[in-house]
């Protein structure tokens, strides 16, 4: 008999972020925000014949590895997975996750690869997207949450990204309107900001109807130069303010536009430059 309400132990961390614990009267369960070395009563809310998914009601013995999060919203945010562990753990769980799926699907007997750590843990995100909903009363913007992902919880400042990068979403916020009206009409907008090495800013906007009223933001907002409004593939279909955003790594200078890529990780991205060189 599997009971509804297991206490269990957790052993590892699985790909996607999840706890790991092994029952002997039922399906291995996946528990979001555990932690390898906890005891938890957890009750299961998605049952499978191989597997079951839980959520975690009570914390009867921490792991070792655990951490308060830094941020704020975590404990509903399903925008991150891992805050809740110390920096040297989540390096760990990252090794073990690509040693898992080298072993279990690539069938290849390794050991778990060296992770090599970010210059900084926190801050250095150079893009992030946003979700905003108009419903009635007003608007909510931020991350899907993470027992409800339909649910969007509001997030004025992600400890994740460029501090350039909060400072552009506080302000727009701060000027986007009653109902977000200078923003494009639309009742979900995707939002992806983006700063360049100087702190400029740029806005993609996918899902708006209209065009809102971009101009008065760019003038409002110093460090936003650019808005572009993208489609479901990311194509441009319309842009306001600069056509590029103008970006500098090391000694190379490049505009970016839209939806396009770069490494969001600045300081990482130069240690994977340093490692494909050598």
């Amino acid at each position: 008999m599997t009971l509804t309400h297991p206490i269990v132990d957790i052993s590892a961390i699985i790909a996607g972020g999840d706890g790991l614990a092994r029952q002997q009267d039922g399906p291995v369960l996946f528990i979001p925000r555990t932690a390898p070395g906890d005891r938890a009563e957890v009750e299961i809310v998605d049952r499978h014949k191989q597997w079951s998914r839980g959520r975690l009601l009570r914390l009867m013995t921490p792991g070792p590895e655990r951490r308060d999060p830094p941020c704020a919203h975590y404990e509903t945010c399903g925008g991150c997975q891992l805050q809740h562990l110390n920096y040297d753990a989540q390096l760990q769980a990252k090794s073990g996750i690509i040693a898992d799926a080298l072993r279990r699907l690539g069938r290849l007997e390794i050991e778990p690869p060296e992770v090599v750590a970010s210059p900084r843990q926190l801050g250095y995100r150079n893009r992030v997207s946003f979700v905003l909903r108009r419903e009635q009363g007003g608007v909510v913007a931020g991350f899907h949450a993470l027992d409800d992902p339909d649910r969007i919880v509001d997030v004025d400042r992600c400890p994740l990204a460029a501090d350039s990068l909060n400072q552009a979403w506080q302000a727009l916020r701060a000027i986007w309107g009653v109902n977000a009206v200078k923003l494009p009409p639309g009742k979900d907008l995707r939002l992806t900001l983006r700063v360049a090495s100087g702190g400029q800013a740029g806005l993609a906007v996918q899902g708006g109807e209209d065009y809102g009223e971009p101009e008065t933001l760019i003038e409002a907002i110093d460090s936003l130069r650019s808005i572009w409004s993208v489609d479901a593939d990311g194509e441009i279909e319309w842009y306001a303010g600069e056509a590029w955003l103008k970006d500098r790594w090391g000694e190379h200078e490049f505009g970016l536009a839209g939806m396009s890529f770069v490494q969001v990780n600045r300081d990482a991205a130069d240690l994977l430059d340093s490692y494909v060189l050598e």
